[in-house]
């Protein structure tokens, strides 16, 4: 993908006004009178990263305006600002902290021009964001450490995830366009001591700007050559007495980055709306600060692109372990073969179906080729270079999010130097998402709807949707000290719960059971005909909300729905305390006892729905169409049997050493935890047990070369405990190891250990112009388990007896 910060071409007009500037402005601008914007800085460019060493350089100005303009600055001050973080919940120097933590404050926000994840991602060692809108993938991964499958599974996310101090588990329209936005943190390494939720690979927070006592007014416009639009504006100041406010709004549209040439709009289209006020009160020993955020997506989603132009001269559908259904997603599967049945390709074997007469592969015949690959042939495709943003696709990307959050932080000093702080969170996300499921631009003929408008044969027009609804709630207190001497405390409480419905669903608008009309269907499920259906289920057909009228062709939609709700609740105390021996050396550590509890509503289920339909709209919904639907469901309520939960004490010491007040050494040793949950893929279902870790860390960080060079670097080995990995294996379970020989499911394993190393500088060359870069390195070695590998170039085969299946 061509990088979003090399790629954008920006029109940026950013204006920042004070009290006591805002009647002499307005004045001005009456009289057409210029107003002088901040300097704009170049956006800066980005390499790419380059194997398992990632190394990013950065041009960029400084882009501070008062340095810009003052000519007469000071020889001897510094050109490196102070970056204030709260990644222990106390604001300090980042170059003081005894972690690895990346910082970009508001400044470098605009000068890098930041918007999105994707261009943090460039910017921090060790990140890496992942498309979580099915909630399968691996999410958000720090040090190769994700949460796979953690819709279904509901286990807890690795990287946990911050706005204002409260944690999120829906990462969806957080932090919109990053506006208005004070601070972002990036701690690696295990970070639950002091954060909210256990986050054993990292975390990362959002802190946005608060109301003052002080007017000002930031606006800004963005318009990019992927022609799209960013309207921002934030205003703020004093109401009455010691109340004031801030309000901030935006708007993000514009056209699809991922250009579609089929019937279907372009995909990865952006059309977002967000406003957020706030109010905050401050006196001599409150400071309270309420805020209210509410985001609407309805843009498009971003989706995969085929890497291959599949063969469309071939009716088979090749299936084995190593290629997948519709037609064999290998570009090697119909190398080899010219008819139908059993043979091997190198050493797997495999099984193909279909004939000329009745194809099995869903791209035969098709006419429209892969866009993403011109010239690239089906054969090498994978190792083609030549790759374009595009598909061609019928169905529309849909991106339909809602999401609220009410965040309060208030703080009481019950003393000079003790503090009580609270911070309350709620948040509700409603998502709704779907995608291309064939990937392919096929549509009915007029005559026969079973049958594609090209070639004339039998094809797939699928839809993939993606329903999530997640709500959350948590408390958190903590009693701080501020003696201003050689040891500071924090201690605290934390309450959270959590509820989600998950669910994954395909439809098929080609699908042709038997062939049969509306009477012919309607008797197959027990009806004498379609108007029988109609009597019988008047009562069920009112309660959905369908309107039915028998249609006299045979076109319906088929639709199944994997779905399971789950609740969480986590309880944890926590203590850390910080030592300062002398002006050289320190000790801190920390203390923290958790458990969670976890149950389901509704277990893993799965749905089938068959809907008669009087027409297939090519592009849209159900609800567009006059329909009559039943159901069939597999699966069982297991809210009674499976109520698991999990406790443990994890702690975290380190020794500072800071030979000058400009550099810092340090060793850590941290403990991490992470909460098991369910398996639900097939008749093997454990509880998934916790995983912890321990990791080992050594850095320094300081200033270097007359407070030139800002440089932090790190060394980290850590060792896991039950480590959680999804796998295909023998089913574990004799009492169903005959129906189901191989099962998937999630275990855990020992004796897996991650290690690295990572180092970020800074080298400000003069006042506008700096050098900025980082380089990591990551290995890894994952403790023994067995499972099946799809496209092992030597599987090892086993007999089993196929009794039954479970559906």
């Amino acid at each position: 993908m061509v990088d979003q910060l090399t790629n954008r071409l920006n029109a940026v007009r950013r204006f920042e006004i004070g009290a006591q500037d805002i009647p002499a402005a307005l004045l001005q601008f009456g009289e057409q009178a210029e107003l002088t914007p901040q300097p704009q800085t170049p956006k800066a460019p980005l390499l790419k990263r380059l194997g398992t060493a990632i190394a990013t350089t950065i041009l960029a100005a400084s882009g501070a305006a008062a340095a810009a303009a003052d000519e007469a600055t000071d020889e001897d001050e510094p050109f490196i600002e102070e970056i204030v973080v709260t990644a222990e919940k106390r604001e300090e120097n980042i170059l003081k902290v005894p972690l690895t933590v990346s910082a970009f404050t508001d400044e470098l926000i605009e000068e890098l021009g930041i918007t999105n994840e994707l261009d943090i991602e460039q910017l921090v060692p060790g990140l890496q964001f992942g498309d979580d809108t099915e909630k399968v993938g691996h999410g958000t991964v720090i040090r190769g450490i994700g949460s796979r499958l953690w819709g279904e599974s509901h286990t807890d996310l690795a990287v946990a995830t911050y706005v204002d101090g409260v944690y999120t588990h829906a990462t969806a329209s957080i932090a919109p366009n990053l506006f208005d936005v004070e601070r972002v943190e990036v701690a690696r390494g295990p970070q639950g001591t002091l954060n909210g939720r256990n986050s054993i690979a990292g975390a990362i927070s959002y802190v946005t700007k608060k109301p003052s006592s002080d007017w000002d007014v930031d606006l800004l416009t963005e318009f990019t050559d992927q022609v799209t639009q960013r309207y921002n504006a934030a205003v703020g100041g004093p109401i009455v007495g010691p109340l004031s406010f801030r309000l901030t709004a935006g708007r993000y549209t514009g056209d699809g980055a991922q250009k579609n040439i089929g019937l279907g709009e372009d995909y990865d289209a952006p059309d977002e709306f967000t406003v957020a006020p706030q109010l905050h009160f401050r006196s001599d020993r409150w400071d309270i600060n309420l805020r209210y955020a509410r985001t609407e997506d309805t843009g498009n989603p971003a989706t995969n692109i085929l890497l291959w132009d599949p063969p469309r001269d071939q009716p088979f559908n090749c299936s084995s372990g190593a290629f997948g259904p519709y037609g064999g997603l290998s570009v090697d599967a119909f190398a080899n073969v010219s008819e139908p049945g059993d043979g091997f390709f190198g050493s797997i074997p495999y099984n193909c179906t279909g004939t000329p007469e009745a194809p099995q592969n869903i791209w035969y015949l098709h006419t429209t080729p892969n866009p993403a690959v011109p010239g690239c042939g089906s054969r090498d495709a994978n190792r083609c270079s030549d790759l374009e943003n595009k598909v061609a696709f019928n169905r529309p990307g849909i991106q339909d999010t809602t999401r609220e959050d009410w965040t309060l932080n208030a703080e009481f000093n019950l003393r000079d130097t003790l503090s009580l702080r609270y911070t309350y969170g709620d948040s509700d996300i409603d998502q709704w998402t779907s995608r291309d499921g064939d990937l392919t631009n096929r549509v009915p003929s007029a005559s026969n709807p079973f049958l594609s408008a090209d070639g004339m044969v039998p094809f797939a027009d699928y839809r993939s949707a993606s329903p999530y609804i997640n709500t959350q709630s948590s408390h958190e207190l903590q009693l701080i000290s501020n003696f201003g001497g050689r040891f500071e405390f924090i201690a605290g409480y934390y309450f959270y719960e959590n509820h989600t419905d998950w669910s994954v669903q395909g439809e098929d608008f080609a699908y042709d059971l038997q062939n049969a009309d509306a009477d012919e269907q309607s008797q197959l499920l027990g009806y004498a005909d379609c108007a029988d259906l109609l009597v019988q289920e008047a009562d069920t057909l009112a309660a959905t909300g369908f309107v039915m009228s028998c249609p006299t062709g045979r076109n319906h939609v088929e639709t199944t729905r994997f779905r399971t709700l789950a609740n969480a609740e986590t309880e944890a105390a926590f203590a850390s305390m910080d030592l300062r021996f002398n002006e050289a050396w320190a000790f801190s550590g920390g203390l923290r006892w958790t458990e969670d509890a976890k149950w389901r509503d509704l277990d893993f289920i799965y749905t089938a729905r068959q809907t008669f339909m009087e027409t297939v709209p090519l592009i849209g919904t159900i609800s567009q169409a006059k329909a009559v639907t039943r159901d069939s469901e597999a699966g069982g309520i297991l809210a009674s049997d499976q109520r698991p939960s999990w406790d443990a004490i994890i702690w975290n010491v380190a020794l500072e050493h800071t030979p000058n007040p400009d550099r810092l050494l340090y060793g850590r040793i941290s403990t991490g935890y992470r909460a098991g949950g369910f398996n639900s893929a097939s008749s093997y279902n454990p509880e998934i047990e916790e995983e912890t870790l321990i990791n080992y860390e050594v850095g320094a960080k300081g200033l270097f070369m007359d407070q030139r060079l800002r440089l932090t670097s790190a060394a980290f080995y850590q060792a896991y405990d039950g480590y959680q990995i999804n796998h295909i294996s023998r089913n574990p379970d004799p009492e169903t190891a005959e129906s189901e020989p191989l099962v998937e499911y999630t275990g855990n394993i020992d004796d897996t250990f991650v290690w690295g190393a990572e180092v970020e500088a800074s080298y400000f060359i003069n006042e506008k112009w700096r050098i900025s870069g980082f380089y990591t390195f990551l290995d890894s070695e994952i403790g023994p388990f067995e499972s099946v590998v799809f496209g092992d170039p030597n599987p090892t085969f086993f007999e089993a007896t196929q009794l039954d299946w479970v559906t």
